[in-house]
């Protein structure tokens, strides 16, 4: 009797147990983003190449997609100086905000609205070193985009190479 008894215990454990959702929080790995690309509101020549950039004097519109592999419920993009390493426009999302699209199984399009004077330059002028240009566009610096997702350690860089961000757009 008291191995029946005992049988029946272990077999409702194991089926109770097997009831239970364990969430694992703070996984030490950059989250599951791949496919990236990003755009913007404004383009300029720059070096003979044409390419999307921030316009430091105008709110511009940075548009990026990604892949998301796994379950998204939350995450914050923001703008990483490229040499002063300080972080600008930082801005949280969930798949109901606006300006969030998801666009088919796991891809995902964000238009994150960045402010005047609002971006990370890569260098740090001075008021003596500011030479100003009438309808020159000029590069003051350049700015990485990153990911940061809910239950992540690690962020994820969405932008292979640094935005050019330009003063005198127009």
């Amino acid at each position: 009797m008291t191995s029946k008894l005992l049988t029946l215990f272990l077999a409702s454990s194991v089926l109770f147990l097997s009831a239970c959702e364990i969430t694992i929080t703070g996984i030490d790995a950059p989250p599951p983003v791949s496919n990236a690309t990003y755009r913007t509101n404004y383009e300029a020549t720059i070096d003979g190449v044409k390419t999307f950039i921030i316009c430091d004097d105008e709110t511009t519109t940075l548009t990026y997609e990604f892949d998301y592999s796994g379950n998204l419920a939350s995450w914050t993009s923001y703008l990483r100086g490229t040499t002063t390493n300080s972080v600008r426009s930082k801005a949280s999302f969930t798949l109901a905000d606006a300006g969030v699209n998801r666009l088919d199984s796991g891809r995902i399009r964000v238009e994150q609205p960045i402010g005047r004077n609002s971006s990370p330059l890569s260098v740090d002028l001075s008021p003596q070193s500011i030479v100003v240009v009438p309808n020159e566009p000029t590069v003051v610096g350049g700015a990485r985009l990153f990911l940061e997702a809910s239950g992540y350690t690690q962020n994820e860089e969405l932008s292979s190479s640094p935005i050019p961000v330009v003063d005198n757009c127009f």
